[in-house]
């Protein structure tokens, strides 16, 4: 069986690129124009990872792309 998503479960990048089927790059443009979103460090010294929480973003989506 299939696990659902609920509204507000926080989605890492690649998640939200699979649901929605955007780019690794559209997703960047979403989230220079305002795509709601925590960045949250690795631990590793890296880039932080960023987490969309699903119901924000696919609200942000429907609006504005």
């Amino acid at each position: 069986m299939k696990k659902t998503k609920s509204k507000t479960e926080m989605l890492t990048s690649a998640e939200l690129i699979k649901l929605v089927g955007a780019s690794d790059s559209t997703l960047s443009r979403w989230v220079k124009r305002g795509l709601p979103h925590q960045r949250q460090p690795t631990g590793r010294g890296g880039a932080p990872m960023l987490l969309f929480k699903l119901d924000d973003a696919l609200e942000w989506i429907e609006m504005n792309a």
